[in-house]
């Protein structure tokens, strides 16, 4: 794949958390969303998905080895936790 494809792709599942999750579009294969108690990036770790936080934020980005299933399993894990506060 050249570049811009990789690219593309990237930010195609990015922007497919960002709707699973209730964001909007966004040029960027990196998603970044308030987790002010940190719990969204203890559930994703909990489920084994690579993800990091700072400053009362969680972050996820996309590459080249991602596909849907990483999308679908980020997303369960974000709004598995929303539903339980």
């Amino acid at each position: 794949m050249d570049l811009a494809s990789v690219r593309d792709r990237d930010v195609a599942l990015a922007n497919a958390f960002r709707e699973r999750i209730g964001l909007g579009p966004s040029d960027s294969a990196i998603v970044s969303w308030p987790d002010p108690d940190g719990c969204h990036l203890a559930a994703l770790t909990k489920d084994g998905l690579v993800a990091s936080g700072r400053a009362g934020r969680a972050r996820v980005a996309f590459h080249l080895w991602n596909d849907e299933e990483d999308v679908e399993r980020a997303a369960r894990a974000v709004t598995a936790r929303r539903g339980a506060r």
